[in-house]
């Protein structure tokens, strides 16, 4: 699915990244992701769902075009989103950068959709039963 940019309308109130970026210094951005966990066309909102992004509900309602982004039998797995968010960020710092050559952002270290489509996204987490325990905090 090809990236696109457009900005939200200024009549469009009530959207933090509106309200931010209208009404302080701030730079506000939004980047959003297909996200079949949030589509009102789905079935059971679990563990499957958010790990693989497939739905049948979903599939149905994109083989009628009812959904804004093309979501098939592949679904959106969290790899893959998670992946263009990241090397959407990193680009951004580095427009951002370019623009503003005094307060550049530099971060290393961070995998891009490349590496997390690889090498998954559970290549970069800890096992918390391997972590000292007063670093682990459950909810």
């Amino acid at each position: 699915m090809p990236l696109s940019m457009e900005f939200s309308p200024q009549a469009l109130h009530g959207l933090s990244h509106r309200e931010i970026g209208d009404h302080t210094d701030a730079m506000s951005l939004l980047v959003e992701v297909a996200e079949p966990m949030i589509d009102r066309i789905r079935g059971i909102t679990d563990e499957y769902l958010l790990m693989t992004g497939r739905d049948e509900f979903v599939m149905k309602a994109g083989e009628h075009k009812l959904l804004y982004a093309p979501i098939d039998e592949r679904g959106w797995p969290i790899d893959v989103r998670v992946g263009r968010h990241s090397s959407t960020f990193q680009k951004m710092l580095e427009f951002y950068s370019l623009e503003a050559p005094d307060r550049p952002i530099v971060i290393s270290g961070v995998p891009g959709y490349t590496e997390v489509i690889e090498n998954t996204l559970g290549a970069y987490f800890h096992d918390p039963k391997q972590a000292p325990p007063e670093k682990v905090f459950y909810d």
